[in-house]
């Protein structure tokens, strides 16, 4: 079975367009070949991976990997608040910061901003039938809360997933005004 291209509708050239996947050729394999299966399931989703990953991309000599990824992926440099070559690694590139103008915000009291760039996913009723899946697992709202009575709180809610890609903005900010009251942990 072939993974299909991922296609999305980009609001700002108002056209549906075919998304680019960082490291096409690798996550093809992972998931379209028997092999890369295998290599899925035994050790690619291990923690000890990604943390190793992480650690080069702290590494100096991972900065020769921002530019070339800027140009792959079509990024506009000018939304940026520091230079490409002011990153000390891809990761402070990475999770850079971006120039107040680059998201404006929306100031009309009816208006929800997404939280974060990504690809965006609506389930406008949570109820106990509600199922949607993230990172390759399905849950509902009380499997993923892990707590009957905060489930409870939510149920009948919205919930909205914002899928993000190594090409987005990887900072997250509320949607509408207001305080958080309390912040829960969820691990993994």
């Amino acid at each position: 079975m072939s993974l299909e291209n991922i296609v999305y509708y980009n609001r700002y050239s108002e056209q549906l367009e075919v998304e680019k996947i960082y490291g096409e050729r690798s996550v093809r394999w992972a998931y379209e070949t028997s092999t890369g299966k295998l290599a899925l399931s035994t050790y690619l989703t291990r923690p000890w991976l990604s943390a190793l990953h992480g650690m080069l991309m702290n590494r100096t000599r991972s900065r020769n990997k921002i530019l070339p990824f800027i140009h792959e992926y079509d990024l506009d440099i000018e939304e940026f608040r520091k230079a490409p070559d002011a990153f000390r690694h891809f990761n402070d590139f990475f999770y850079r910061e971006l120039k107040p103008s680059a998201r404006p915000i929306d100031k009309k009291k009816e208006s929800i901003v997404f939280p974060a760039d990504g690809r965006h996913f609506l389930i406008p009723n949570l109820d106990e039938e509600a199922n949607f899946f993230l990172k390759g697992n399905r849950f509902n709202t009380l499997s993923l809360l892990g707590d009957s009575r905060l489930a409870e709180v939510y149920r009948g809610g919205s919930l909205v997933i914002s899928r993000l890609c190594p090409v987005d903005y990887h900072r997250y900010h509320f949607p509408i005004s207001g305080d958080y009251q309390k912040l829960h942990a969820l691990p993994g």
